[in-house]
């Protein structure tokens, strides 16, 4: 972990398998008007393609706890 800010950031360092470099994840959780807000940012993906892959890995996340509703 790089650096978090309680109830709001989380950053992580790591280093996928495969990799010569390291990558960084930062997880943002902010209020909105109906529950809350989740963002995410990669720094260095290692290519146009697994940039594409995190995305559409996020997305299903997001429906997944879309899905869940309210309080869940």
């Amino acid at each position: 972990m790089r650096r978090h800010h309680p109830g709001s950031r989380l950053r992580l360092t790591r280093r996928p398998p495969g990799r010569a470099a390291d990558t960084v994840l930062q997880v943002t959780v902010s209020p909105a008007p109906h529950g809350v807000a989740l963002r995410f940012h990669r720094e260095r993906p290692a290519d146009a393609a697994e940039r594409e892959r995190r995305r559409a890995h996020r997305a299903a996340v997001i429906d997944a706890l879309e899905r869940l509703g309210p309080g869940a």
